[in-house]
């Protein structure tokens, strides 16, 4: 009788090696699922190159835009020719907000050392 107490009943000692087993079949099947929704993916992008047709994006130059306060950059879009730059910025004790405080203008070409952009004021801009 004393055999008995000594043993640890069939379910502890069950325990942890049917927790790893559950833990690998949860794995393989998101691993699976992953790799199924890996190939769906590549499957929908390669018929949306067939429909629309694909071009290869590349960076073509860099450059700092420079503001007259620090700012986090939003966003960039071109607009007419020149890149319209959104941005977040505090200004400490002004009270009001002007278009100039978040939005800047600029002219960009390709010069010698890649592009170059140039701030466009307010005035210069309904041209």
């Amino acid at each position: 009788m004393s055999a008995d107490t000594t043993e640890a009943p069939p379910e502890e000692a069950e325990g942890p090696a049917v927790q790893t087993s559950n833990y690998d079949l949860i794995r393989r099947r998101l691993s699976a699922q992953g790799e199924e929704l890996r190939e769906r993916a590549e499957a929908l992008n390669a018929r949306r190159q067939e429909y629309f047709g694909s071009t290869a994006m590349a960076v073509v130059g860099q450059d700092r835009i420079r503001t007259e306060h620090n700012c986090v950059p939003v966003d960039i879009v071109s607009v007419g020719g020149k890149l319209l730059f959104g941005y977040n910025v505090f200004i400490g004790l002004k009270k009001t907000t002007a278009v100039e405080d978040v939005f800047s203008l600029h002219s960009f070409r390709r010069g010698e050392e890649g592009i170059e952009l140039d701030h466009v004021s307010q005035d210069s801009s309904k041209n």
